[in-house]
């Protein structure tokens, strides 16, 4: 497991990227939102912060596709919820920035690799979660 935030993803000239220092979810909903579905552990921690903060976020879309949301924002319908990691590509191209959000439940969002106790993971799968603490940024401490 690691820690990684849930950030607020946003194109680089949106006003909230603008600003100094997190912001806040009641300046977030001022704006278009693109959400995952309620099932998500993503959306389950955006609705843990929505309760703990008395705020209601309605989003204007909500989709299982993470390209999807990315899409939302780069084209300037809105913003959406993703870890960092999640829009490495897009920052590198200086298309999308993630900004931190005033918000204890966010800032404490972990990643994690799940497998079962006690099984015995084929080959591939060892590689593959090799792969994943080796190279992900998500998982370097």
């Amino acid at each position: 497991a690691a820690t990684q935030p849930l950030a607020l993803s946003a194109r680089p000239d949106h006003v909230l990227a603008r600003q100094d220092g997190p912001s806040s979810l009641q300046e977030i909903a001022r704006y278009p939102l693109a959400l995952l579905p309620a099932g998500t552990g993503a959306r389950q921690r955006v609705a843990l912060a929505e309760q703990a903060e008395g705020i209601v976020l309605t989003p204007r879309l909500i989709t299982s596709s993470l390209e999807m949301l990315r899409q939302f924002v780069r084209d300037g319908h809105g913003l959406t919820f993703l870890p960092a990691f999640a829009i490495n590509a897009e920052s590198a191209a200086g298309t999308l920035v993630a900004l931190p959000v005033r918000s204890a439940i966010l800032a404490s969002t972990q990643s994690q690799v799940v497998t079962r106790l006690g099984r015995a993971l084929p080959a591939a799968a060892v590689e593959l979660l090799r792969f994943l603490v080796r190279e992900m940024r998500a998982f370097r401490r």
